[in-house]
C-alpha cells in the first residue's frame, strides 16, 4: 500500500532465481550467495555482478541454497558430465538439455518434465541433479501438493518445482499443472469471512517423477516432455556420495555452459525458422536458438522433441477410452459420418459394459472434445459438418476422417 501511494517508481516485479524482464534482451540468474551476486547473461556472453547493479529484484525464500559461480567456458561440452553421471541415452539427454534451456525462456512458457520408470531407474536422482544445477533447495524433492493453492504458493517461492514419486495424476492436479505450464491462476477469498479476493498467477518449470504413466491426460501430455528411464544395471550403479562429488566438481563448468546456451538463444532467437512448430512454440524457438551452443548435433532437438510428442500422443490415446474407441472405429476406413446419437450407438454396441457403458450423448460430446488434440496427433480429425443435418431427427452430423498412411 505504501509503495502504491509513493508512486510507480517504488513498485517492482520480483523474481525467484531466474529473471527475464520484459523488453530486456537479458537473463539474470541469482546466485543467492553471501556476496549477493547475480549472473547477467546477454547476447555476447555472461558476467557476474553485485545484485545492487542489476535492474531486477530477487526474492530469496527460506530453503534456497547458493549456486556456484559459473566458469567461463568455450562451448557446452561440460554439460556432457551430466549425461555421464545420469547414464542417459543421447535422445534423453537432448530432451533434458532442452528442458534446462527452457527454464529461462523469456515467454515464460514451460513444458513439464515427466521422469518415468521402474524402481532402480534413477528418477529421483536425475530430478535432484536437474534441480540442483539451476535452483538448489534445502528440500530438493517434494511430495504431491494437497491442493491447487499449495501448488501455486510453492510456485511463488521457487523457480523450479520438483514432485517425487507420484502415483497417477488427479484430474484437478493435472489441470493446475497445465495452467502453471502455460499461464493461469487461482482466485480465492483471503479469509473465509471476507469478500475480498486474493489472486495467484504464475508460471514455472515443473519436474514430476513416478512409476505410473503421468502423461495419460491429453492436455498434460500436450505440454510435457516425457523421459522413460530404463533400469540401471547393478554393475553401473554408483554410490550417492560419488555422484554428489562428481556433480559438485563439475557444477561451475556445467552452469557456465548453460549460461552460454542462454546467451546463444538471446543472440539467435530472431533468426530461427521452423516449419510447422509444435504447440509449445515459444519454448521450441528458444531451444532451437540455443542449439549451436549445446553439445548436440544440429537438428537433434527438433527430431527428438517431435518423436517425444508423437510417442506421448500414442500413449494418451491408449489411456483415453473414447480416443481408443475412435481409433478402432477408423481402422481400415478414411471417413465416418453420423449424428452423436449414431456414434453413441456404435460405442454402446462395442462396449456394452465398462466405464463408457453409462455415457450419454452430452457426455460423449464433452469427452470427444477432450480427446481431439490427441486424435489429431495420430492423424484423426473430428468436426461438425455445418452444411448437413440428419434428416430423421434434425441432429448435427459429425465427420471423422483419418489420414492415409504416409499423409501429412
Amino acid at each position: 500500500g505504501r509503495a502504491r501511494q509513493a508512486g510507480s517508481d517504488c513498485i517492482y516485479d520480483v523474481f525467484t532465481r531466474i529473471a527475464v524482464p520484459q523488453d530486456e534482451n537479458r537473463v539474470f540468474l541469482d546466485l543467492a550467495n553471501e556476496q549477493r551476486e547475480v549472473v547477467e547473461i546477454d547476447a555476447s556472453g555472461f558476467q557476474i555482478r553485485p545484485s545492487s547493479e542489476v535492474p531486477v529484484k530477487f526474492l530469496r525464500p527460506q530453503g534456497m541454497l547458493p549456486l556456484p559461480r559459473p566458469l567461463p567456458v568455450e562451448d557446452g561440452s561440460a554439460l556432457l558430465t551430466l549425461q555421464e553421471i545420469a547414464g542417459l541415452s543421447d535422445e534423453l539427454f537432448v530432451l533434458l538439455l532442452a528442458f534446462l534451456v527452457g527454464c529461462a525462456n523469456p515467454a515464460r512458457v514451460y513444458p513439464l518434465l515427466l521422469l518415468q520408470g521402474g524402481q532402480g531407474s534413477g528418477k529421483s536422482t536425475l530430478a535432484h541433479l536437474t534441480r540442483t544445477l539451476i535452483d538448489p533447495q534445502s528440500v530438493s524433492l517434494s511430495s504431491e501438493p494437497s491442493s491447487e493453492l499449495d501448488l501455486l504458493i510453492a510456485a511463488s517461492n521457487r523457480h523450479l518445482l520438483v514432485y517425487d514419486n507420484l502415483s497417477g495424476m488427479r484430474p484437478q492436479l493435472s489441470d493446475a499443472l497445465c495452467r502453471l505450464s502455460t499461464g493461469g491462476g487461482l482466485i480465492k477469498r483471503k479469509l473465509y469471512s471476507d469478500r475480498e479476493e486474493e489472486r495467484f498467477t504464475t508460471t514455472c518449470p515443473v519436474i514430476l517423477n513416478g512409476i505410473d504413466d503421468l502423461g495419460e491426460r491429453n492436455d498434460l501430455a500436450d505440454r510435457s516432455i516425457s523421459l522413460h528411464l530404463p533400469s540401471i544395471p547393478a554393475a553401473k550403479r554408483e554410490r550417492k556420495e560419488i555422484i554428489t562429488r562428481r556433480f559438485t566438481e563439475a557444477h561451475p563448468a556445467m552452469l557456465g555452459a548453460l549460461c552460454l546456451a542462454w546467451s546463444a538463444a538471446l543472440r539467435l532467437r530472431d533468426e530461427v525458422s521452423i516449419d510447422e512448430p509444435p504447440r509449445m512454440a515459444d519454448f521450441t524457438y528458444w531451444v532451437v536458438a540455443a542449439e549451436p551452443a549445446l553439445p548436440i548435433a544440429p537438428g537433434a532437438f527438433l527430431k527428438a522433441y517431435r518423436a517425444n510428442i508423437a510417442s506421448a500422443a500414442e500413449a494418451s490415446v491408449e489411456h483415453d477410452p473414447v480416443a481408443s474407441f475412435i481409433v478402432a472405429l477408423m481402422e481400415g476406413r478414411r471417413r465416418w459420418e453420423g449424428s452423436m446419437t449414431d456414434l453413441l450407438a456404435t460405442l454402446k454396441a462395442k462396449h456394452p459394459t465398462g466405464e463408457l457403458a453409462k455415457v450419454n450423448t452430452r457426455k460423449l460430446s464433452s469427452l470427444l472434445r477432450r480427446a481431439e488434440p490427441a486424435l489429431q496427433r495420430v492423424g484423426i480429425s473430428v468436426y461438425k459438418d455445418p452444411h448437413h443435418m440428419d434428416p430423421k431427427n434434425r441432429r448435427k452430423i459429425y465427420v471423422i476422417t483419418r489420414e492415409a498412411d504416409g499423409d501429412g
